[in-house]
């Protein structure tokens, strides 16, 4: 045996860990180190079983995500939001820099491509991570044939893929709604004995799979790195009428790296090295977008969601770890957010948890005393309580509404499972959400109580969006509009910038949507604060230089922290019209600059050292949101200089006169740099198109500078002429709707 091959753990002491293995179910929280912490498990959204992990003592609060992923898949919904604040939030980054294609679309695709493939004579093969992504794909494959969006042609799962399908099975409550019929209807969720989806049982039946007629393979490995895709890509690679479809994260060194660079055009030899040996690739090649991952944006308003004090950004190369810290920093000012080292250590001050572990460990019962939930009539006692204490439309977690009937401190790891299974089985009592299926709506009570669908009297949910849509312009500030279709009548939820003001300045065009749509409709009276920043922005000069920014909610009031005369009097001038714009009031609270500490400038050049040019620099645009991205020490013609990278070179520009002055108190030279943050010029154009039109796709920045967007009805001429300005004078490149 080569020593290559000598396993990293013999098998005696791999069955004494996994006679150490502790089920737990989600949302449990397990106390550990002598009950000093708490341990709960969340579904992160990844793979079937992926947690996200909170860990709660008395020191402090954290949350690791580990792989996540936001969006809802074929197999599993999206990851669920943990309640914060939290201390720290140590986040993946995996996809960190990138934007993620339209999911729907990449699956449409597929399918397609798949089916395209199959008419025309030739084999497909789609090597799959046993885990996750294998299911998913078979379950697209799966839902266009069964839809008819494609005709029906064989397709074969091989390797690992065959076993870990049949685990899915055992596990009913913690999957997809829709993967969770497909277990309750069929005996196998994706083999069937008649069926255009089969199981591969022996490998001597692979060579009468590709004699017989055209066929899509999905096999393990994911890489072509092992397991029967190897022999699967040696067959058909050198075959011109096949095809290989790339789904999933491809390493440096894998033989599917290779693939993917000839799909993307960045390799010009069409050779494949394997394991078996070295073939000629004459088949076609694609990659498909099928991520189990969060991409930058997604990972940045998740954080945003759970509230952390601080973030450490983990498992991801540097640019990814280096994008997102500057989309996070740009979403949430003022966030402290950190690139630890590999093996490095971080400290973080937390604030005490002590009333949370307590009232976790209280004794008191539920509305069921001593029982467990066992049948609908105690799922209709739950909604009859929940739906008298608790605001209309919320959402509960299984473990939630299992505490509230039997109390927090009772628990039975298979009576949860029980009441989980009523709770998915419920039609009359309680919903579960579609992108998130372990969270639970209580069904309106007059729909429960009727057990009849009452007459339709309202507009259909997509009319009566798009109806909201047209009939606000962008000078509103509608940010997002939500539909609550559970209830009756269905409640549309429009989130404003600024609610106080728009609350007014809309009341008759509210009125009417209520009418026209048959909906109620709710204004969501929280401020957003990004906005906030960017009008403040938007009416004090570039040159203002503020310390620091601090909102009350309560009072109504942001304050400015200035350190001279001259922006104290900025702000006041500044004042009406923010009062007028927000709903909100500004107040200038003028303190003393703190003096640079000698040893921060360097007595032979008078720079600023250049950590603390770089903080300095920060400083003076702390309140200035998707302003400044990155900041960098160059060399050029043997001169030392700083770059800095803003949201386009042209956002640069306008902060002239600010870093001539920087310039002058750090004593460093600074260029604005030539980038362009596609990312987050994709999120601005989405924040201010997508409360106005349906959007399609991603938005996609051409070069030398443009964001183009997708919309499946353009708006009135006036909107987008109003955009069009906006946009540019936001980001000071065009934007092009299509």
């Amino acid at each position: 045996m080569a020593v290559a091959d000598v396993p990293l753990y013999s098998q005696p002491m791999v069955e004494e860990a996994l006679n150490r293995v502790i089920e737990v179910p989600f949302e449990h929280p397990l106390p550990i180190l002598e009950e000093t912490v708490r341990v709960t498990f969340f579904p992160a959204g990844h793979i079937l079983g992926a947690a996200l992990v909170t860990l709660i003592s008395e020191e402090g609060k954290v949350l690791f995500t580990g792989d996540l992923s936001v969006s809802p898949q074929k197999t599993v919904g999206g990851a669920a939001i943990p309640r914060g604040p939290f201390d720290l939030v140590i986040s993946e980054s995996t996809y960190g820099s990138r934007f993620h294609p339209n999911r729907d679309d990449e699956e449409r695709r597929l399918a397609e491509t798949v089916a395209a493939t199959i008419k025309a004579g030739g084999f497909v093969l789609i090597p799959a991570f046993a885990i996750g992504r294998a299911q998913e794909v078979l379950l697209v494959l799966a839902h266009a044939m069964e839809t008819g969006g494609i005709p029906e042609f064989p397709v074969y799962a091989d390797g690992m893929v065959t076993r870990v399908c049949s685990l899915y099975r055992d596990f009913p409550n913690d999957v997809s709604n829709g993967l969770a019929k497909r277990i309750s209807k069929y005996p196998h969720p994706f083999f069937s004995i008649d069926g255009p989806i089969r199981a591969v049982l022996c490998p001597k039946d692979r060579e009468a799979i590709l004699r017989g007629p055209p066929a899509a393979i999905v096999s393990s490995s994911g890489m072509l790195s092992g397991g029967p895709s190897v022999w699967y890509a040696a067959e058909l690679a050198p075959k011109p009428g096949s095809l290989i479809a790339i789904t999933g994260y491809q390493d440096e060194e894998a033989p599917g790296r290779r693939l993917m660079e000839l799909a993307e055009g960045s390799a010009t030899d069409r050779v494949l090295r394997l394991a078996s040996g070295t073939v000629p690739v004459a088949c076609s090649v694609a990659k498909y977008g099928l991520s189990a991952h969060a991409d930058g944006s997604q990972i940045s308003r998740f954080i945003s969601a759970v509230k952390p004090h601080a973030v450490a950004l983990v498992h991801g190369d540097e640019k990814a770890r280096e994008d997102l810290w500057s989309l996070i920093r740009s979403m949430s000012p003022g966030l402290q957010v950190h690139l630890p080292p590999n093996g490095g250590s971080l400290t973080i001050e937390t604030r005490r948890h002590a009333r949370a572990i307590k009232s976790s460990a209280s004794e008191n019962t539920g509305i069921g005393g001593d029982r467990f939930p066992e049948n609908d009539e105690d799922l209709g006692a739950l909604h009859s309580y929940v739906c008298e204490h608790f605001l209309p439309g919320r959402f509960f977690t299984a473990r939630e509404l299992f505490n509230i009937f039997c109390g927090p401190t009772k628990f039975d790891p298979a009576a949860f499972e029980n009441f989980r299974s009523l709770l998915k089985g419920s039609r009359q009592s309680f919903l579960a959400k579609r992108d998130k299926p372990f969270l639970f709506r209580p069904v309106a009570a007059s729909i429960v109580e009727t057990k009849s669908p009452s007459p339709r009297m309202f507009m259909e949910q997509n009319a009566a969006l798009q109806t909201a849509r047209s009939m606000f312009d962008p000078t509103e500030r509608l940010m997002k509009i939500g539909v609550r279709p559970q209830l009756s009548p269905p409640v549309l939820v429009l989130t404003f910038a600024f609610p106080e003001v728009a609350a007014g300045r809309c009341s008759e065009k509210i009125a009417r949507l209520a009418e026209v749509t048959g909906h109620s409709v709710e204004v969501n009276r929280e401020t957003a604060q990004n906005a906030l920043s960017e009008l403040l922005v938007s009416l004090l000069p570039p040159e203002t230089r503020i310390e620091k920014t601090s909102f009350h909610r309560g009072q109504r009031k942001l304050k400015l922290r200035v350190s001279s005369e001259v922006d104290e009097k900025r702000v006041q001038a500044a004042t009406p019209d923010f009062l007028a714009e927000s709903g909100i009031t500004l107040e200038a609270v003028r303190v003393a600059p703190a003096p640079t500490p000698a040893f921060l400038r360097d007595h032979r050049t008078g720079r600023f050292e250049i950590n603390a040019a770089f903080a300095a620099i920060g400083k003076a645009f702390e309140g200035r949101p998707n302003s400044l991205f990155k900041k960098s020490l160059k060399t050029a013609d043997s001169e030392e200089f700083i770059e800095l990278g803003f949201l386009t070179p042209a956002v640069g520009e306008k902060f002239r006169d600010l870093l001539e002055a920087l310039s002058f108190e750090i004593g460093w030279k600074i260029r604005i740099g030539n980038s362009f943050q596609q990312q987050a010029l994709a999120q601005v154009a989405i924040g201010m198109v997508g409360p106005l039109a349906e959007i399609k796709g991603n938005p996609a920045f051409r070069f030398p500078g443009e964001i183009a967007v997708k919309v499946s009805q353009m708006p009135a001429p006036e909107i987008v002429k109003a955009l069009q300005e906006a946009f540019q004078e936001r980001a000071g490149i065009p934007l092009r709707l299509l």
